[in-house]
């Protein structure tokens, strides 16, 4: 820790210490001054990108850069591109250089071809975006398998998401919150392909205008819109091979013209995939060595349709549909041998082979309205209703065997039936107005929940299934949230300020109804929170800024959370929920440094109470469940740097995060340093080949607050080739090329020791092709720009 914090100062003295100043004016062809005509300075050797800079209102611009040969190019849109004469700068004084004349682009140009493409990490001071297209090794790929290589962010053995080394990562589709958490958020991430996403937003400290859950920061998974004009689409196809093979498909289709522009999606994988799970256990004089190897088969379908309408020059409505239908089959085999430790002998077997049958459906519908003027007014209607329906059919035999295994002693096996329908409704409103020289929001939102769950545990007898009252259970949970909000944005000369606050009350009632003659039990929660949120940032020269953040957060506990069922793996392992689950809440501040639009360092402190955290809790000496609470307060100070490096034939992206994370409660005392780094390199070879080879590294770390994992690393390569004039694509690419990427965790609580070693089917070989069909054009048209653009750009 102390050797980066060394590094990184000593980096940015250098940078400090040798940039000199450049400075000019660019105009029109009728002398007039251009503002906001972008600069780009750019080496005289090889042309490579140096610094970025926007001229202000006067048509000037100034950068900053060491002393060497460079050029300038200008641009502005409906002007040409204009380059500078070639420019020497020394190292004392300022250079001054001759101004830039545009002349204005040819009109008689019907279309413009969209060809830019993007880098695969976009580092901003408010959030960090991966590019999902951008990546060759993203080919085939689903969503949490995508997020696993985002930087910063680590998914345990369970599908777990930390950020930064916090838990409690709020997962956004669209701009839209996901109700969904644990197994169902996962294997709904795992339903999504890259060939669907188009970026992955990873925004830590979110302002005033997102909702206040998402303690450690939000993730915001941005699915493929096409908006060009006429009748456009691309489709695509992707086959793996490891040691079982698997294929998507999609189909994206767009049609756009005039004020109306109707678009759908279609994507189909059909995924098979073994893992293994290795759990070491020691409880008082007594080891269970469970070994258990799983094949899970996947079949997902989605799609998405939608209608964008212009009803005039300031408003807009639109709506949209979609569904996802996924099944999930899971074989295991599982045999634990359960030794008396003091004579070091077998004393039997646990067989428990099961079959678990998943059926994961959910429907989602939007619509909304838009309004901008130019004078700075905005406002956004958005009303969406959501659907989840859920089943779980799980055979779970349990077979006792000798401890040589060759004799049959006894055993029991359940038949466990456990459906869920989740039902949100919600409706929020945001305006924004130009007021006091800044920009004033405010919005509210209101939202309901009704989620109900079944549980059903039947005894299987020779006779046929038997239902066990004494274990099933039904549960209803309801919960309202309301909020409002208010933020303010102002830029004066060299300072940028944004302050906000959202206020938020939840009123939630459960309801347990076992089928045994045990009494219901029922609980409520009512309570409302304050939550502030600022930053300010200050522009200390054209190539350094400094920004100040500050926010407070919470983490409602997931329904799934909630949940009393007792979910059992084995006679000897279950999973559990928790009524009295509280929110946990987060205080962060952070202070983010950027130089030259490229090398970005942030410092961050965060400060958890009432940390959701997993216990092992053992019953009657040998069984154990694991079960959700709020264990321990955590202290997190992470440092981040990210850096670009672009060539004519290279480009590569850098990005290190560490931090020092520490647990704390009554018998429990956690601390690690951890040092997460990712590095992308990018070729390219010539006449339509490129190549990229990604590597990523993550140290040991604490997860959700009561297992210690091990360092593992993954490297990923592959090659494309460029085919049809651009239109099309061929990709190959073989993921964890070197076997790695596996779980290791391990955690003493409660006086029970634990081990896990968890690993899947991730050293794959994937090809993939796509074709874009139809026009990829865009016709010129008058576009005035508003305060939501960017929040619009958020829900596409």
């Amino acid at each position: 820790m102390k050797t980066l914090l060394f590094l990184v100062a000593m980096l940015l003295t250098i940078l400090s210490t040798n940039a000199q100043q450049i400075s000019g004016l660019v105009k029109g062809p009728d002398g007039q001054p251009l503002k906001g005509a972008s600069l780009i300075l750019k080496k005289a050797k090889d042309s490579t990108t140096v610094k970025l800079a926007v001229t202000d209102a006067s048509g000037l611009y100034r950068l900053q850069a060491p002393a060497g040969n460079y050029f300038l190019t200008a641009s502005h849109v409906g002007y040409e591109l204009k380059n500078s004469v070639p420019v020497s700068i020394t190292d004392t004084g300022i250079t001054q250089l001759p101004d830039l004349v545009l002349l204005k682009a040819v009109k008689n140009l019907k279309e413009v071809a969209i060809t830019a493409a993007r880098p695969l990490i976009e580092v901003h001071t408010d959030k960090l975006i991966l590019n999902v297209g951008s990546s060759l090794t993203a080919i085939g790929q689903d969503g949490l398998e995508l997020l696993r290589k985002a930087p910063g962010v680590i998914v345990d053995q369970n599908g777990g998401l930390m950020l930064n080394g916090k838990n409690g990562v709020q997962i956004y589709i669209n701009g839209k919150p996901s109700p969904l958490s644990g197994d169902d958020l996962t294997a709904f991430l795992h339903s999504l392909q890259a060939s669907q996403i188009d970026a992955i937003e990873i925004i830590a400290n979110p302002p005033a205008k997102f909702d206040a859950a998402g303690s450690a920061g939000i993730i915001n998974i941005r699915l493929k819109k096409n908006t060009a004009f006429g009748t456009n689409g691309s489709v695509n196809a992707v086959y793996s091979v490891g040691t079982h093979s698997s294929y998507s498909t999609g189909l994206n289709m767009n049609h756009r013209e005039g004020n109306t522009n109707i678009y759908g999606t279609y994507n189909f994988n059909d995924r098979k995939s073994a893992g293994y799970l290795n759990t070491d256990r020691v409880l008082s004089d007594t080891a269970f060595n469970q070994r258990y190897n799983q094949l899970n088969h996947l079949v997902t379908n989605n799609l998405q349709a939608g209608l964008d309408q212009q009803l005039n020059k300031t408003s807009s409505i639109g709506f949209i549909a979609g569904g996802s239908f996924a099944s999930y089959n899971t074989d295991g085999s599982s045999t634990t041998p359960i030794t008396f430790i003091p004579t070091g002998q077998v004393d039997k077997i646990l067989q428990a082979d099961n079959n678990t049958t998943r059926q994961r459906n959910s429907g989602s519908f939007n619509a909304n309205y838009r309004y901008a003027d130019k004078s700075g007014h905005t406002l956004g209607i958005d009303a969406d209703y959501d659907l989840f329906r859920i089943s779980n059919d799980q055979l779970q035999p349990n077979l006792y065997y000798n401890g040589s295994g060759n004799s049959f002693l006894y055993g029991e096996t359940y038949h466990i039936l456990s459906p869920t329908a989740i039902n949100i409704f919600s409706i929020k409103a945001d305006y924004e107005q130009n007021l006091w020289k800044g920009k004033l929001g405010f919005g509210a939102k209101v939202s309901a929940t009704d989620c109900r769950n079944d549980l059903k545990q039947f005894n299987v007898l020779a006779a046929g299934d038997v239902f066990n009252n004494a274990v099933s259970d039904n549960f209803e949970y309801k919960e309202q949230i309301q909020a409002a909000y208010l933020n303010y944005n102002r830029d004066w000369r060299h300072w940028t300020m944004q302050l906000g606050l959202r206020a938020e009350r939840t009123s939630a009632k459960g309801l347990s109804v076992p089928y045994s003659s045990t009494p219901d039990s029922a609980f409520s929660r009512d309570y409302t929170g304050l939550f502030p949120s600022g930053a300010l940032t200050w522009r200390a020269t054209d190539a350094q800024q400094w920004t100040l953040n500050f926010s407070r957060r919470l983490d409602r506990p997931s329904y799934s959370f909630l949940n009393p069922f007792v979910y059992r793996i084995d006679d000897y392992s279950a999973r559990a929920g928790n009524t009295q689950l509280q929110p946990q809440y987060t205080n962060s501040l952070s202070l983010a440094y950027l130089y030259g639009q490229r090398l970005n360092i942030s410092l961050n402190y965060s400060h958890v109470t009432g940390v959701f955290a997993i216990e092992a809790d053992t019953v009657g000496h040998s069984r154990y469940v694991m079960i959700n609470k709020n264990l321990a307060k955590q202290d997190v100070t992470s440092l981040t740097a990210s850096y670009p490096i672009e060539l004519k034939w290279y480009s590569a992206q850098v990005n290190l995060n560490s931090y020092y994370s520490r647990y704390q409660s009554p018998g429990i005392n956690l601390s690690t340093y951890a040092l997460e780094a990712f590095l992308q390199q990018d070729f390219d070879l010539g006449k339509g080949y490129r190549a990229e080879l990604t590597t990523m590294y993550n140290s040991s770390a604490i997860l959700q607050g009561t297992f210690k994992s091990k360092a593992n690393s993954d490297v990923d390569a592959g090659i494309q080739k460029s085919l049809f004039s651009g239109k099309g694509s061929l990709r190959i690419a073989v993921t964890d090329i070197f076997h790695t990427q596996k779980n290791q965790v391990s955690s003493n609580v409660s006086g029970q020791q634990l081990q896990t070693v968890s690993g899947g089917e991730t050293r794959l070989l994937r090809i993939a092709f796509n074709y874009r069909f139809g026009s990829n054009k865009v016709k010129p048209a008058k576009r005035h720009q508003t305060g939501a653009e960017e929040e619009n750009r958020r829900t596409n």
